[in-house]
């Protein structure tokens, strides 16, 4: 709110921070408890700051999830509010401020479904697929939440 991040802007912000926290949830998937893999689904990616900022090749991965995230939230004009911006799926806010910018209506419900959930789901698979098994850039074992 503060830089005044609004409309196709925090549109795009959303999907690009729902991109990162479904991208690490499925790229930590095997090596995480279920628990921890619904909370990056449901919350943030922040929960994997630790392991990014030790293993700074992470961010690669998920910047590229964000970034085509964000792309085609800017191609079909998903809007959001400055309020919004940045909170992805978190809480349901990032969706239903595109339901709200978007004035509503069924197919507007589906088209923030596909693209709040099913696109980010496609690209945490596709940048599993992409940087830990074919091009084994990133290991599993390096996006483990440990107990403290």
């Amino acid at each position: 709110m503060a830089i005044g991040v609004e409309g196709i802007a925090s549109g795009s912000a959303n999907l690009g921070i729902t991109a990162c926290a479904f991208t690490l949830a499925i790229m930590s998937s095997k090596v995480n408890g279920f628990g921890t893999t619904i909370a990056h689904f449901i919350g943030t990616p922040k929960i994997q700051m630790a392991n990014m900022l030790k293993n700074p090749r992470l961010f690669l991965p998920v910047i590229t999830s964000a970034g085509i995230a964000g792309l085609v939230g800017a191609i079909f004009e998903i809007s959001g509010t400055a309020n919004s911006a940045g909170f992805g799926s978190a809480g349901l806010i990032g969706p239903m401020a595109a339901y709200q910018e978007m004035a509503g209506g069924p197919l507007a419900i589906g088209f923030i479904m596909l693209l709040f959930a099913g696109m980010p789901i496609l690209l945490g698979f596709a940048m599993r697929y992409i940087f830990i098994q074919k091009l084994q850039f990133v290991r599993e074992e390096d996006l483990v939440i440990e107990d403290k």
